[in-house]
């Protein structure tokens, strides 16, 4: 029974964010040991989302990512967890480095994970072609057809590349590209 409450209150604790506008670091255990936060448009042409990137755990570089977007009425959008590791790509695949230059690393990619560059509107071009390796046919024609979406371009992992947009039509952010 003491597992049960345990793994209660954590997972109470793992989905609580605390937004913030600018990138802080805290202190405190059970709050995220670095954040980022920015409002965007997104789900609503006319009121910004807030877009939060935190990480959790013992350490900058063993901790978990978790990424998500509130709408303006406070309601979770989105969410994804990835270790922080991810975000150091392949940078540091040839050559050894400090801890320390590792996690300095991984401080940057969150200080710039919402650089105005990494919001695409519309999400899809209308040049661009729809590719069956990297996306689902029907929601990639449903973000399109809507001129007014915003896109949101961002790296999970290694080099996974994922762009996500909200779909009116299911109420929902989806994922329309995924690649590499």
């Amino acid at each position: 029974m003491k597992r049960i409450v345990v793994f209660l209150l954590s997972g109470s604790l793992f989905f609580t964010g605390h937004h913030c506008h600018g990138l802080s670091n805290v202190t405190n255990a059970d709050s995220a040991l670095i954040e980022n936060s920015v409002k965007h448009i997104f789900s609503d042409p006319s009121s910004p989302d807030t877009f939060t990137i935190a990480i959790y755990g013992s350490s900058i570089l063993k901790g978990q990512v978790q990424f998500t977007i509130t709408d303006y009425r406070g309601n979770r959008i989105w969410y994804d967890s990835f270790p922080a590791s991810g975000l150091l790509g392949y940078a540091f695949d040839m050559s050894p480095a400090s801890t320390k230059k590792m996690e300095d690393y991984i401080r940057q990619k969150i200080a710039g994970f919402f650089n105005p560059d990494k919001f695409l509107t519309p999400a899809i071009g209308k040049e661009e072609k729809f590719d069956p390796d990297y996306s689902t046919e029907n929601i990639w024609y449903e973000i399109k057809a809507n001129e007014q979406s915003t896109g949101f371009l961002y790296n999970v992992s290694g080099g996974l590349q994922r762009k996500i947009a909200f779909s009116g039509k299911r109420s929902k952010t989806v994922i329309y590209f995924e690649c590499c």
